[in-house]
Protein backbone atom coordinates (compact mmCIF):
# COMPACT_ATOMS: atom_id res chain seq x y z
CA UNK A 1 0.00 0.00 0.00
CA UNK A 2 2.81 2.78 0.89
CA UNK A 3 4.96 1.46 -1.50
CA UNK A 4 2.34 2.11 -4.53
CA UNK A 5 1.63 5.31 -2.84
CA UNK A 6 5.23 6.94 -3.08
CA UNK A 7 5.58 4.85 -6.44
CA UNK A 8 2.93 6.72 -7.74
CA UNK A 9 3.89 10.32 -6.37
CA UNK A 10 7.13 9.77 -7.95
CA UNK A 11 7.28 7.33 -10.32
CA UNK A 12 10.57 7.78 -12.15
CA UNK A 13 12.28 9.86 -9.62
CA UNK A 14 12.82 6.45 -7.36
CA UNK A 15 14.62 4.26 -9.92
CA UNK A 16 17.14 7.19 -10.69
CA UNK A 17 17.69 8.68 -7.50
CA UNK A 18 19.48 6.35 -5.09
CA UNK A 19 18.62 8.89 -2.41
CA UNK A 20 14.90 8.99 -3.05
CA UNK A 21 15.29 5.07 -2.98
CA UNK A 22 16.81 5.81 0.54
CA UNK A 23 13.85 8.01 1.99
CA UNK A 24 11.14 5.00 0.26
CA UNK A 25 12.62 2.35 2.24
CA UNK A 26 13.17 4.47 5.04
CA UNK A 27 9.27 5.51 4.89
CA UNK A 28 8.45 1.61 4.60
CA UNK A 29 10.53 0.98 7.97
CA UNK A 30 9.09 3.81 10.25
CA UNK A 31 5.35 2.69 8.84
CA UNK A 32 6.00 -0.60 9.62
CA UNK A 33 7.51 0.05 13.12
CA UNK A 34 3.94 2.31 14.05
CA UNK A 35 2.03 -0.53 13.03
CA UNK A 36 3.80 -2.96 14.74
CA UNK A 37 3.49 -1.14 18.10
CA UNK A 38 -0.42 -0.65 17.69
CA UNK A 39 -0.26 -4.43 17.03
CA UNK A 40 1.74 -5.33 19.76
CA UNK A 41 1.18 -2.79 22.57
CA UNK A 42 -2.34 -1.77 21.41
CA UNK A 43 -4.17 -4.59 20.25
CA UNK A 44 -3.99 -3.14 16.72
CA UNK A 45 -4.69 -0.72 14.68
CA UNK A 46 -7.98 0.87 13.97
CA UNK A 47 -6.93 3.13 11.10
CA UNK A 48 -3.71 3.65 9.32
CA UNK A 49 -3.65 6.78 7.16
CA UNK A 50 -0.76 8.22 4.50
CA UNK A 51 -0.75 11.48 2.70
CA UNK A 52 1.75 13.13 0.78
CA UNK A 53 1.49 17.08 0.22
CA UNK A 54 4.06 19.00 -1.10
CA UNK A 55 7.20 16.26 -1.33
CA UNK A 56 5.94 15.63 2.89
CA UNK A 57 5.18 12.12 3.66
CA UNK A 58 2.41 12.10 6.97
CA UNK A 59 1.89 8.32 8.32
CA UNK A 60 -0.70 8.21 11.09
CA UNK A 61 -1.71 5.20 13.30
CA UNK A 62 -4.91 5.43 15.59
CA UNK A 63 -5.33 3.01 18.04
CA UNK A 64 -7.90 2.48 21.13
CA UNK A 65 -5.30 2.56 23.65
CA UNK A 66 -4.89 5.70 25.55
CA UNK A 67 -1.23 4.63 26.49
CA UNK A 68 1.02 7.04 24.53
CA UNK A 69 3.84 4.79 23.74
CA UNK A 70 7.40 5.88 24.65
CA UNK A 71 10.99 4.48 23.60
CA UNK A 72 12.84 1.95 25.80
CA UNK A 73 15.81 2.38 27.36
CA UNK A 74 19.04 0.75 25.63
CA UNK A 75 19.36 -1.72 28.75
CA UNK A 76 15.15 -2.58 28.16
CA UNK A 77 15.77 -3.42 24.29
CA UNK A 78 16.32 -7.69 23.48
CA UNK A 79 15.48 -10.08 20.90
CA UNK A 80 11.59 -9.30 22.01
CA UNK A 81 12.17 -6.01 20.35
CA UNK A 82 12.27 -2.60 21.84
CA UNK A 83 13.89 -0.91 19.05
CA UNK A 84 10.96 0.60 17.01
CA UNK A 85 10.35 3.79 18.25
CA UNK A 86 14.13 4.84 18.87
CA UNK A 87 14.15 3.72 14.11
CA UNK A 88 11.14 6.10 13.98
CA UNK A 89 12.96 8.92 15.81
CA UNK A 90 15.80 8.57 13.51
CA UNK A 91 14.39 7.99 10.23
CA UNK A 92 11.42 10.62 10.79
CA UNK A 93 11.63 14.08 10.48
CA UNK A 94 9.17 14.41 13.31
CA UNK A 95 6.80 11.97 15.46
CA UNK A 96 4.20 12.40 17.91
CA UNK A 97 1.06 11.65 19.39
CA UNK A 98 -2.16 12.94 19.49
CA UNK A 99 -6.09 12.85 19.97
CA UNK A 100 -5.27 11.52 23.28
CA UNK A 101 -8.63 11.05 24.72
CA UNK A 102 -10.32 8.82 27.29
CA UNK A 103 -12.27 5.87 25.54
CA UNK A 104 -11.25 7.31 22.14
CA UNK A 105 -7.68 6.20 21.94
CA UNK A 106 -4.92 8.27 20.29
CA UNK A 107 -3.25 8.80 17.15
CA UNK A 108 0.58 8.30 16.60
CA UNK A 109 2.36 10.14 13.47
CA UNK A 110 5.18 10.23 11.92
CA UNK A 111 5.85 12.91 9.14
CA UNK A 112 9.08 12.38 6.45
CA UNK A 113 9.95 14.72 3.50
CA UNK A 114 10.69 12.50 0.50
CA UNK A 115 12.35 15.23 -2.04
Amino acid sequence: MLADLLHAVCPAGRDSDPSLQERFDAALLVTSELVTNACRHAGGPDHVGMLVEDGVLTVTVHDTSEQRPCPRYEDERGEAGGFGLSLVEALADEWGVSGVERGRGKTVYAVMRLS
